[in-house]
Formats: C-alpha cells, sequence, structure tokens
C-alpha cells in the first residue's frame, strides 16, 4: 500500500471518528433573569450552575469583585511598578 493512499485512508478513519469520540452528551445552564431595565443590562449575569448529562457540575460564590477592598488590597486595582494604586500614585 504506497503512503499516500495509507494517509488518505487514516485522515478519513479520523474524520469518521472524530464526532463519536468527542460526544459529550447533554448540558444545560441554569436560566438568568431578562435584563428588563438598563442598569440590569449592564450588570455582569451569569447562570449560577450547570447540569451535563443530569449531573449538576457547577456552583461557585463570588469571594470579591473588582473594587472591592480586602484589607489594605483592592481587588484588580492598576498598580505601577512599586506596587501603588495607580490612581493614587498619579495623586502623588
Amino acid at each position: 500500500m504506497s503512503t499516500t493512499l495509507r494517509s488518505q485512508l487514516l485522515a478519513a478513519s479520523a474524520r469518521i471518528a472524530a464526532p463519536v469520540l468527542a460526544h459529550a452528551g447533554e448540558i444545560a445552564f441554569n436560566p438568568v433573569p431578562f435584563a428588563a431595565d438598563d442598569a440590569a443590562r449592564r450588570a455582569v449575569i451569569t447562570s449560577d450552575r450547570a447540569t451535563i448529562d443530569g449531573r449538576e457540575v457547577i456552583g461557585f460564590t463570588t469571594l470579591a469583585r473588582s473594587g472591592d477592598r480586602i484589607g489594605e488590597a483592592v481587588i484588580a486595582a492598576l498598580t505601577d511598578r512599586r506596587g501603588q494604586e495607580a490612581a493614587r500614585a498619579a495623586a502623588a
């Protein structure tokens, strides 16, 4: 068998098998509320849970958001080389 024919047969086999191997079943996310006003449209809203093949797989609790303070630190604040917050460094 020539290498070209062998390569073509191997490639065809891979194309046939790929969809079967990639089958993940069913996935569903819990619904999120409809954005009824401008504030709701700008809010970050995500589904709190997902189900794959009937098994609940995702759940999370928000620990902190951008701008939240934990101790002396501000979550996701831009800092300069010395670790100072950019807004504080510019004001100094």
